[in-house]
C-alpha cells in the first residue's frame, strides 16, 4: 500500500479541477479469480472493461458500426461510452470491489485502446492509469459503497455516491502528481489551421425544390418547432433546412423528386436525423424526443 499523509477525495478533485469522479466495480467471475485480475491491473498500470461477446465488439469502440452498437444492453453501451470516449486524461477511477471493499485509486492516462491479446488475463478495452493508491489483495480495506452493482459510474454532485468525496485517503505525493496532471492537462495543444485539398463528390440539389417545400411546409421545423425567425429575428427570417426522406447520397443518376418526398427541419434535428445509418425518419426522431420529454 502507499502511505502518506490522508487527504480527502474531494481535496484531490479541487486539484485536478474535476467535479466528478468515476467508481469502477472490480467484478470478474467469482470471488477468487479476482486477485489475479487485481495484481494484472496494479503491476501493469491498467483498469478495463469488456463485453464477453466477441461477435459483438470484437473491435475499437469508435469502429464499431452504429447497428451493432444498438444491440447492445442499454447499460453496457453506456459503460463502453463512459470508458472509452468520455474519460479523458486526469480524470480519477476508484476501484471497488463488489459493495465492501476498497482496492485502489488511480488517474487516468491517455489513451483508450483495444488489446484483444489481453483477453486470456484482462479485458480487452483498457486505459493506462497512474496509481496513486492501490492495495494488496489480500489487504484490501473495508469500504461499504452502498447498492453499486454496475461496472462503472460517473460520480457528481447529483450522485448517491457523492458523500464519498468525504473519504480520506492515505496518498503519496498524490497532491503534486495531481498538479502534475492539471497542468499537463490546462496545456494540451490542438494544432488546427493550414489548408489542405479536398476532392469529393456531392450530391445535386434542386432550388426549386427547397424553395416550393419552404412555401408548403413553412420555416417551423417539423420534428421539434423550432422556428428560426422567432430565435434570431431578421436574421433566421425564412430559413429552414429541407431533408430529403431517401437519402439524395444513394443516387447516382438524376431521378424526380416530388414534394411529398421531403420535409423541413431545424440544423440540430438534421445532424440527428443522419447521426444514424441509414437516417431514422423524422416521424421517428419526434417520437424519441417526445419520450424523452415524458420522463
Amino acid at each position: 500500500m502507499l502511505r502518506g499523509r490522508a487527504i480527502k477525495l474531494k481535496d484531490l478533485l479541487s486539484e485536478l479541477d474535476r467535479d466528478y469522479f468515476y467508481l469502477m466495480h472490480l467484478s470478474y467471475g467469482n470471488a477468487p479469480s479476482r486477485k489475479p485480475l487485481w495484481e494484472f491491473a496494479c503491476d501493469n498500470k491498467l483498469i478495463g472493461l469488456d463485453k464477453y461477446y466477441p461477435v459483438d465488439i470484437n473491435r475499437k469502440w469508435q469502429e464499431v458500426p452504429e447497428r451493432k452498437k444498438n444491440g447492445l444492453a442499454p447499460l453496457w453501451r453506456q459503460q463502453l461510452e463512459l470508458f472509452c470516449h468520455e474519460m479523458v486524461e486526469g480524470d480519477c477511477v476508484l476501484i471497488v470491489e463488489g459493495m465492501y471493499h476498497f482496492l485502489g485509486l488511480g488517474l487516468v492516462e491517455d489513451p483508450y485502446m483495444f488489446k484483444p491479446e489481453l483477453s486470456e488475463k484482462f479485458f480487452r478495452h483498457v486505459r493506462p492509469v497512474h496509481w496513486l493508491l492501490k492495495y494488496e489483495y489480500a489487504k484490501r480495506t473495508p469500504f461499504k459503497v452502498g447498492h453499486f452493482t454496475n461496472t462503472l459510474r460517473r460520480v457528481d454532485s447529483h450522485s448517491v455516491y457523492w458523500p464519498i468525496i468525504d473519504h480520506e485517503l492515505e496518498l503519496r505525493s498524490a497532491t503534486r502528481k495531481a498538479k502534475e496532471v492539471a497542468t499537463k492537462t490546462k496545456e494540451k495543444i490542438y494544432p488546427e489551421g493550414g489548408l489542405r485539398e479536398i476532392r469529393a463528390e456531392i450530391a445535386i440539389r434542386n432550388p426549386k425544390l427547397i424553395l416550393e417545400a419552404r412555401r408548403r411546409y413553412g420555416t417551423e421545423c417539423m420534428v421539434c418547432g423550432f422556428d428560426f425567425e422567432r430565435k434570431y429575428g431578421e436574421l433566421g427570417d425564412g430559413f429552414i433546412e429541407v431533408h430529403h426522406l431517401k437519402p439524395l447520397s444513394k443516387r447516382r443518376n438524376v431521378a424526380p423528386t416530388r414534394i411529398e418526398d421531403v420535409s423541413v427541419v431545424c440544423s440540430n434535428c438534421h445532424r440527428m436525423i443522419h447521426k444514424k445509418r441509414p437516417p431514422i425518419s423524422p416521424a421517428s426522431l419526434k417520437h424519441m424526443i417526445r419520450k424523452e420529454m415524458a420522463r
